[in-house]
C-alpha cells in the first residue's frame, strides 16, 4: 500500500502530484460556472430552476464530481494493489523493523493512526475518500469565487495554489509552531510528519463555510 500514488512512500511520484495538485485539482469542475456563464447556459437554467437552487445545486454537482474523479482512480489503483501483492505482506519500504521503536513512534504520526493498526486497507481507503472530500471542497471555493465575475479564467488557478502554500508558509514566519503546516504531510497517506488534526479540520470546514457563504451572498444579490 506505501507504493500508491498518494503515499508518500512512492517518492518522486507522489512528489510531483502533490506539488502540481493546486492546479489539477481546478481543471475539470473548477471552470464550470465560467463556462455557464460566457455561453449564456446560466441564462436558461436559472430560468427553469431559479437563482437561489441554480446556485446550490452548481456547489453541490461541483463538489460530487470533484470527489468521485479523484477518489475512484485511487480505489481502482488499491484494487489492483491487492491483487498485485499478498495481502498478508508485513513491513516498510525504509526496512525497518516494524517492531522498532522508532517506527511506532512515527506510526503514531499517522491520522488516525488507531485505525491504520487495527486494518491498514481500511485505512487506506479511509484516508483516500477524505482525499476526495477535500478535493471536491476545494473545487466549491473555487467556483464560488469565481461566481464574483473574475475578468480573467486563469485567475482561478491561483486561489488554492496561494491558500494552501500560504498556509505553509505560516511555518517558515512562525518556526515556533512545531507541527506541519505543508498540505504535502496532510494529503498524503502514512506521512509520518508530526501533524495537528484539528487545525487541519478546522480549516477545511472554515474553507467550506466561507464558500457557502460567499455562494448564499452571490445568490441574494442576484435576486435583488
Amino acid at each position: 500500500m506505501k507504493l500508491l500514488l498518494l503515499s508518500s512512500g512512492s517518492g518522486p511520484i507522489n512528489y510531483y502530484f502533490m506539488q502540481y495538485l493546486p492546479l489539477l485539482v481546478i481543471i475539470l469542475v473548477g471552470f464550470s460556472y465560467v463556462h455557464d456563464r460566457d455561453s449564456k447556459e446560466i441564462i436558461y437554467i436559472q430560468s427553469r430552476v431559479g437563482l437561489k437552487h441554480y446556485y446550490i445545486g452548481k456547489i453541490i454537482s461541483v463538489f460530487l464530481v470533484a470527489f468521485f474523479v479523484f477518489t475512484i482512480p485511487f480505489i481502482i489503483e488499491m484494487i489492483f494493489n491487492c491483487i498485485a501483492f499478498p495481502m498478508n505482506a508485513t513491513g516498510d519500504l525504509s526496512n525497518v523493523n516494524i517492531y522498532e521503536k522508532s517506527y511506532i513512534e512515527a506510526v503514531k504520526n499517522y491520522f488516525y493512526y488507531n485505525l491504520y493498526v487495527i486494518h491498514p486497507y481500511i485505512y487506506t481507503l479511509f484516508i483516500t475518500l477524505v482525499f476526495g472530500v477535500i478535493c471536491g471542497i476545494l473545487n466549491v471555493f473555487v467556483v464560488a469565487i469565481s461566481m464574483y465575475n473574475i475578468k480573467f479564467k486563469i485567475l482561478l488557478f491561483l486561489p488554492v495554489y496561494i491558500l494552501l502554500y500560504g498556509i505553509g508558509m505560516i511555518g517558515h514566519i512562525f518556526p515556533s509552531i512545531k507541527v506541519s503546516l505543508s498540505y504535502f504531510d496532510y494529503l498524503s497517506i502514512f506521512d509520518c510528519s508530526r501533524k495537528s488534526l484539528l487545525g487541519y479540520c478546522l480549516i477545511i470546514v472554515l474553507i467550506l463555510l466561507v464558500s457557502i457563504v460567499m455562494t448564499m451572498t452571490k445568490s441574494r444579490k442576484d435576486s435583488l
